[in-house]
């Protein structure tokens, strides 16, 4: 019979630390990690319209009026019409160049938030 009851107790001491240990392991004081929704702004962002408009290409003089010009003025008809591409050519670079600026521009404010 004494060896019954001394079973008996180290089965129920057994039994305690085991449910000491199961309530020990469930119970954590770790927080669950917090979920991080990434939080997106959009903007609608507007070009100025100077620099969306088409860039304008210079038209050349007329066949007639070429072909009636002197050798001289030939010269000075096609110098003009090309120093008039050039600057086209160059306020469409410019404008280019503004577009890509104000689109880093854009992108990097968007990037910080």
């Amino acid at each position: 019979m004494k060896h019954d009851q001394e079973l008996t107790m180290w089965v129920n001491i057994l039994v305690m630390i085991f449910i000491i240990l199961l309530l020990a392991s469930c119970s954590s004081n770790t927080k669950p990690p917090a979920i991080v929704k990434p939080l997106y702004v959009y903007k609608a962002v507007t070009y100025p319209e100077h620099l969306l408009a088409p860039c304008s290409i210079p038209k050349p003089m007329s066949k007639d009026t070429y072909l009636s010009s002197t050798y001289m003025q030939k010269e000075n008809l096609l110098t003009n019409y090309i120093l008039s591409l050039l600057t086209s050519l160059d306020s469409c670079n410019k404008q280019i160049t503004t577009l890509r600026d104000l689109q880093t521009k854009y992108q990097g404010t968007i990037n910080a938030q």
